[in-house]
């Protein structure tokens, strides 16, 4: 259930079709993972989706063997990844909105107007709007880094960003992954209000806050690849 953006771009690959997203912003390098069988493309300003196929087919053997195992990751129409698990949808009819997690299900109390979808939706933006802004100000007091401001929305390209008028932007999608997982995107992007790159001193700063962020990701990675 629920909308995920649609693939814009095809890479072929041994014959194989491997959708593909691509979006660009300031950046030196050429990065990418996958996200429920579609294959998530940063590139510079600037870059022509021919050079970025090129530079992809350099990575044909790693892209062929994580297209595979992403797709077979990616969630039946019933199904919502919350915190790491796997839960199933399961829709109720109820005189109000309303909804209730438990160990392997979602329950969504939705009006007879209301569409499976439609709550599906109204779930994640007060899900994500009650708890990121919480994680993200206790980041916040621990590191004594301020934005001008922090706001939330909906995209799977990237999980958090932090532009050059120190303004950051959360994706709601980090509701997939673990409550550490979120309190480390809310320290990068942080630490970004200092560092405007991936430097060495940049990871350094992460890791006082942050000391395991490298197995948070790679947990992560293996989830989503």
């Amino acid at each position: 259930m629920g909308k995920q953006n649609k693939p814009q771009e095809t890479l072929i690959l041994d014959g194989t079709a491997i959708p593909m997203i691509i979006t660009t912003r300031r950046k030196l390098h050429l990065s990418f993972r996958f996200i429920d069988g579609i294959l998530i493309v940063s590139a510079p300003l600037g870059a022509k989706v021919s050079d970025i196929k090129l530079a992809l087919e350099k990575k044909k053997a790693w892209i062929l063997k994580y297209f595979m195992l992403s797709s077979s990751r990616v969630l039946k129409q019933d199904e919502i990844r919350l915190h790491d698990r796997r839960l199933k949808v399961v829709t109720v009819l109820g005189n109000q909105f309303a909804y209730t997690i438990s160990d392997d299900a979602l329950i969504l109390t939705k009006t007879a107007r209301m569409s499976e979808e439609n709550a599906l939706a109204r779930f994640k933006k007060e899900y994500s709007d009650q708890l990121l802004p919480v994680i993200f100000a206790q980041a916040v007091q621990e590191t004594g880094l301020r934005p001008v401001s922090m706001s939330l929305k909906n995209t799977n390209s990237s999980h958090g960003r932090c532009n050059s008028k120190k303004q950051i932007t959360l994706s709601r999608s980090l509701i997939a992954y673990s409550l550490p997982y979120i309190r480390y995107v809310c320290i990068h992007e942080l630490v970004h209000l200092k560092h405007m790159n991936h430097s060495k001193a940049f990871y350094g700063l992460v890791s006082v806050y942050c000391p395991d962020y490298k197995k948070l990701v790679a947990q992560v990675r293996s989830a989503v690849l």
